[in-house]
């Protein structure tokens, strides 16, 4: 028997930077008795972590899910590994499906010495920030405030859901930490640490980090209008299929970008990260009734993490007066 360790997220907190250094350090966790096992063969998600397989405890496949829980226990065995470590944004959701977390809970307690949670909790106007500024980047949001208020409100609210329905489950199983606090200084190599007690490398940290992501927030915006275009000369959603297929077909986003001299790119970018960053402080301080609300199962400690950046704005509002 073995332990499981499920880092859960929360989005736009260093997840996906966490699962490539966890797959870059596969044999070294595997030497220091610590799993970091392949998705399912078939799955549709990156192999990088497991979203595959929370999302088929949410469609019910439950079968599936053991049949893999198994797998990776054997596979631990064979490599002397005393803790498996699974890593997927998607747990996040499991509020939405409690169902399908009540027979995910059942398996792994029944299959596993011991299960723990670990999430990394935001400031929830950050949190929201990014969050949006995903959703307009990806065409399911807009940058029309009234369009989008209750989206963002709704966003402010997402890790709060989480939070208290895990709590509400098993408070003891169940860890929370603050993303300030680990991205003070390393995020991954801190958070590797409060996991599974390994401490990465920092050459391998550096070495992942060291092309950092560049924004292609100009390209997918502009896409974002041909899509609206083609959907409504075409009387389909901007995002059908058909439409998506006729823009990649048409449109390449390197050579979209390369049509903007680098100041003309710099304003787009800004003027893209203000009015994002307006809508959320917009929200925030107009719904503070609904937030407020949505804090009440979640712990004293953590309603600082969440209020972080609020906090930060008011006082700099006083240093200003």
């Amino acid at each position: 028997m073995v332990s499981l360790v499920f880092h859960g997220g929360h989005y736009k907190t260093g997840t996906t930077s966490l699962q490539h250094t966890l797959r870059h350090c596969e044999p070294a966790l595997a030497a220091a008795g610590i799993l970091y096992p392949s998705g399912p063969a078939d799955g549709q998600f990156s192999d990088v972590q497991h979203a595959d397989l929370v999302a088929d405890s949410f469609a019910g496949r439950h079968d599936r899910v053991e049949a893999y829980l198994a797998g990776i226990i054997e596979a631990a065995a064979a490599k002397n590994c005393k803790t498996i470590l699974l890593s997927s944004e998607l747990a996040t959701s499991f509020h939405q499906f409690p169902d399908g977390f009540a027979r995910w809970a059942e398996a792994t307690q029944r299959l596993f010495d011991d299960v723990r949670y670990v999430f990394v909790v935001r400031d929830a106007v950050g949190y929201a920030t990014s969050m949006y500024r995903e959703l307009v980047k990806s065409g399911r949001a807009s940058f029309h405030y009234d369009a989008v208020k209750d989206e963002l409100l709704k966003q402010l609210c997402l890790q709060q859901r989480s939070i208290a329905f895990f709590r509400k489950w098993d408070r003891k199983r169940v860890k929370h930490l603050s993303y300030r606090t680990l991205a003070a200084d390393s995020l991954v190599r801190d958070l590797v640490k409060a996991l599974v007690k390994f401490k990465i490398d920092p050459a391998v940290v550096a070495f992942l980090n060291s092309s950092e992501k560049q924004a292609q927030n100009i390209p997918a915006l502009l896409l974002n209008d041909v899509y609206a275009l083609l959907g409504a000369q075409t009387g389909q959603d901007a995002l059908a299929n058909e439409v998506r297929a006729m823009v990649k077909a048409g449109v390449k986003r390197g050579k979209l970008r390369r049509a903007f001299d680098d100041e003309f790119a710099a304003r787009i970018e800004q003027a893209f990260l203000d009015v994002t960053a307006s809508h959320v402080r917009r929200v925030f301080e107009s719904e503070q009734p609904a937030f407020q609300r949505s804090l009440s199962r979640v712990p004293k400690k953590i309603r600082e993490w969440l209020n972080a950046e609020a906090v930060t704005s008011e006082a700099d509002r006083a240093d200003a007066t």
